[in-house]
């Protein structure tokens, strides 16, 4: 009797059947597939809304607080008048110095202490090796260009003879622009009595690829100086188009978290109803990838 070919597990169409894979098995990897990639598109998304739209609303309520602050110290007459206190005290990374204003393109942004990526997140920002604005000398504020609010995003169209008015614990010190300039310009003759400088990126919004630089001509008079940081204390996250290491940590741990959040997203999509997985999960990872996605930012340039 003739074995049943059916049941022979040598037979041919048993090892067909065995290379082939079931549609199940193909179902359940392509729903692992688009769970993977709908995940790292909660993360991309994240990202995107951490630089442009929660950036500018975080970059906003900062502003604000610092700008009460800021009015608080002038009635009290505690504002900074330098880099460094007459105790020898340097004023900390992200101290309110002063409030600058630009009429002619609208803007009035808060200047903060230091110029690295974090300190920059909610404002321009002097650079520490500089002078206060209004004092005999160079002073240099850094700022954005697109991301988180984008405050210095149209400085570009200023043209000769603008006016800026810096407000520091000295008084208001009045600029008049003199120069818009890039890479290979001419670098406008050295200030009489003192010089504002304005830098940030130049290029694609999200892709810098250099300086654009606005110089300003101190139009009142100067006010005492102290002497400011030497350029040795300041730190490598502090120059132009620099990003800040010391985020890595957060990066670190925040990559940690989401790959939790992945997994057990993943594994109730397989084991659940999927759009409770989907109702639960999405909201999850995106607080979590724009969690993430701000250190990942201060690893960014600093004036993008």
């Amino acid at each position: 009797m003739a074995p049943d070919r059916t049941t022979d597990p040598f037979s041919p169409e048993a090892a067909t059947a065995r290379s082939v894979p079931s549609q199940g098995s193909k179902g359940a990897r392509l729903r692992l597939i688009a769970m993977g990639l709908t995940i790292v598109a909660c993360l991309c998304v994240g990202f995107l809304l951490t630089i442009s739209v929660v950036g500018q609303l975080r970059q906003s309520r900062d502003q604000k607080v610092a700008f009460d602050d800021f009015r608080y110290d002038l009635a009290n007459g505690t504002a900074p008048v330098a880099q460094v206190s007459l105790e020898g005290v340097q004023a900390p990374l992200g101290a309110t110095m002063g409030v600058m204003s630009i009429p002619s393109i609208g803007l009035r942004q808060v200047v903060f202490n230091g110029t690295t990526a974090g300190v920059m997140v909610s404002g321009p920002g002097l650079r520490r090796d500089s002078y206060l604005p209004g004092q005999a000398g160079t002073s240099i504020i850094y700022g954005r260009r697109a991301a988180f609010g984008g405050p210095f995003g149209s400085i570009d169209t200023l043209a000769p003879g603008a006016a800026i008015v810096v407000t520091t614990g000295q008084g208001d010190a009045g600029y008049v622009v003199v120069a818009v300039r890039r890479a290979g310009d001419p670098i406008p003759p050295p200030a009489k009595i003192g010089r504002l400088t304005l830098i940030t990126a130049d290029g694609s919004p999200y892709a810098p690829s250099g300086l654009l630089i606005v110089d300003a001509d101190l139009d009142t008079e100067p006010q005492p100086a102290d002497p400011p940081l030497p350029r040795a204390a300041m730190e490598a996250a502090e120059l132009p188009l620099a990003g800040d290491n010391s985020a890595w940590i957060g990066v670190l741990l925040w990559a940690q978290a989401a790959l939790v959040v992945a997994v057990l997203v993943t594994l109730a999509w397989v084991r659940w109803n999927r759009w409770e997985a989907w109702v639960i999960g999405v909201p999850i990872m995106l607080a979590v990838g724009i969690a993430l996605s701000a250190h990942v930012a201060l690893l960014m340039p600093n004036l993008m």
